[in-house]
C-alpha cells in the first residue's frame, strides 16, 4: 500500500509542477496533497502541526493566486478584453516557451488594451 501511495504522491508533485505553469491546473494544491498522501506511509515523519500550517498557506496562496490577477488588472485600468488579452496570450506563449510565457500575455493585452468592453 505504500508503494501505491508513493507513486500517486509522485504523480502529484510532476502535476503540481505542471501546474506551477500552465494555467488552470492548481500546482500548489497538488504538491500539499503528495505531501499528505506521504504523511500515511511509513515513510512519512511529518508532524500534524507541520500539515496543517501547510493547508492553511496552500488555501492561502491559492486563493492569492487566482484573486491577485484580477484585482491588479482592476487596479491599473485594464479592461476585460485586455484581461482576456493577456489569458490568450499566456496559453499561445506556452507552445513557445519560456520566451513565450512572458512576452505573450503582454503582446496580446497590449493588443486590446485600447478597445473598450
Amino acid at each position: 500500500m505504500d508503494f501505491l501511495l508513493v507513486t500517486i504522491a509522485g504523480l502529484l508533485v510532476l502535476t503540481g509542477i505542471i501546474g506551477c505553469i500552465a494555467p488552470g491546473i492548481p500546482g500548489p494544491s497538488l504538491s500539499c496533497g503528495e505531501i499528505f498522501l506521504l504523511h500515511f506511509t511509513r515513510w512519512g515523519g511529518i508532524s500534524t502541526s507541520l500539515l496543517i500550517w501547510l493547508g492553511v498557506f496552500t488555501v492561502v496562496v491559492t486563493v492569492v493566486d487566482y484573486l491577485l490577477p484580477v484585482w491588479t488588472t482592476r487596479k491599473f485600468g485594464g479592461s476585460k478584453r485586455g484581461v482576456w488579452g493577456s489569458i490568450i496570450g499566456l496559453i499561445v506563449g506556452l507552445f513557445f516557451a519560456p520566451i513565450g510565457i512572458i512576452i505573450g500575455p503582454f503582446s496580446w493585452s497590449f493588443y486590446w488594451r485600447n478597445d473598450s468592453a
